[in-house]
């Protein structure tokens, strides 16, 4: 729920913000253009939000039953933060 949530969040959040300062292009393709090029800009910095929950996602989903390592979101991503570093 919080790597969706986020990235939602942020994506539509920081897209309909931009629109208000966008000057309407009467030119459709030109307008297609700035669409694509703002939706795919936004959409990477949402994804760098989203991202160290989705590792945690990841590592939820590749523990062995009984041998579970990472309890807790946050937990996780303090764990993962401590022993691989912030670039995990």
């Amino acid at each position: 729920l919080f790597r969706n949530g986020i990235w939602n969040c942020i994506y539509y959040g920081t897209v309909f913000e931009l629109d208000k300062y966008t000057v309407p292009i009467d030119n459709r393709v030109l307008d297609a253009l700035r669409t694509i090029v703002v939706g795919t800009a936004v959409g990477i910095f949402a994804t760098c939000f989203n991202c160290p929950f989705d590792v945690v996602k990841s590592r939820f989903q590749s523990q062995l039953p009984g041998a579970q390592k990472y309890h807790g979101t946050f937990a996780t991503l303090a764990a993962i933060a401590r022993e691989e570093g912030v670039a995990a």
